[in-house]
Order: structure tokens, then sequence, then C-alpha cells
């Protein structure tokens, strides 16, 4: 396993659905103010996980999906109270390429993207009281990569499950 650099932040996404689950990797951090807490902190659909999962949204520029310029967005989800956003969103990344391959046969198999996104104006916003809290509010990753896999498995030529990967590196703010 390779550990960021002192106020990194290295994260990665796997998602079922349209529901993010997940690995986060926090570096350790030197400010006056509480740093964010090191550790490895895995989704709730993992045993032992406390990372809740998400929902995903791409907003198309062009009236497509997977078109280059469309920016995207996702946040966690909370099914008991039914909420958004109450431990983490993600904002502002902007696709700038994919690849798709087909590997259907008969219209069974999977499409394959793998997509590469701008992050000039992405952040990811980590709220407080969650396992990485170091008891001092809210935290801001300034995003530094970000690139998806996304996978589609088709059945008699209709979608039947789509998933995604996810991995960022970015510096938190302030540390």
């Amino acid at each position: 396993m390779v550990y960021p650099a002192r106020g990194k932040f290295l994260g990665i996404f796997l998602a079922a659905a349209l529901f993010a689950c997940g690995v986060l990797l926090f570096g350790s951090a030197d400010a006056a103010r509480a740093a964010p807490v090191l550790g490895i902190f895995k989704s709730d659909d993992l045993q032992g996980g406390t990372f809740l999962t998400g929902l995903w949204s791409e907003g198309y520029v062009g009236g497509n999906p997977n078109g280059v310029g469309n920016g995207a967005h996702a946040g966690s989800w909370d099914p008991t109270t039914d909420t958004l956003y109450t431990h983490w969103e993600l904002s502002g990344p902007t696709l700038l390429s994919s690849t798709m391959t087909d590997n259907r046969t008969g219209g069974n198999g999977l499409i394959i993207f793998q997509r590469s996104f701008s992050t000039a104006n992405a952040f990811l916003y980590l709220k407080a009281g969650q396992a990485w809290d170091g008891g001092d509010g809210d935290y801001t990753v300034d995003l530094d990569f970000y690139a998806q896999t996304v996978t589609i498995l088709y059945q008699n030529n209709v979608p039947i499950f789509a998933g995604s990967t996810e991995a960022y590196t970015g510096d938190f703010v302030g540390f």
C-alpha cells in the first residue's frame, strides 16, 4: 500500500448501481487547527465500514452522457434518513476524455468506459462528525487527480447493472 505525503488525500470509490462504496486513505497533516484523522475508511456496505455510499450525477453539456465537458457531482446518501451530503460531497470535475470498450456478444456482456476528469475546479467536501474528523469541523480536499471506470452489464441489450470505480488524489485545504 502506498501512503500519500503529509497533508495529501487519496480516495478510491467502488460503485454498485448508482451507489458509491469505497475506501478512503488520509495522510496526516500539521496545522493550528485539528488535523484530519489518519486512517483507512471503508464504505458501510463493506464489513466494518463507516463511510456512507452515495449517488452520482452527470450534467450533459451537449445533451449526451459521456460527453467531453460534462460536469460531475456526487454525494453521500443516508438511506435511514433519505438525505444527501451528510458525510461527503464531490463537486466540480469536468470530463476530459472517455474510452469505451464494448464486450457484448449477442446483446449480452459489458460496456466499459474509462474516463478522466479535469480537476481545475474540483473539490471533495468531508463533513464533520465522521471517522476522519479531528474534532475541528468540515474539511475540503482540493483534487489534483480524478479518474473513473464505469461498467454497465447488459442482458438482451438491456442494461441491468451499472457500477463504477472512482480514484482521486488531492490536498487538504489549510493543512
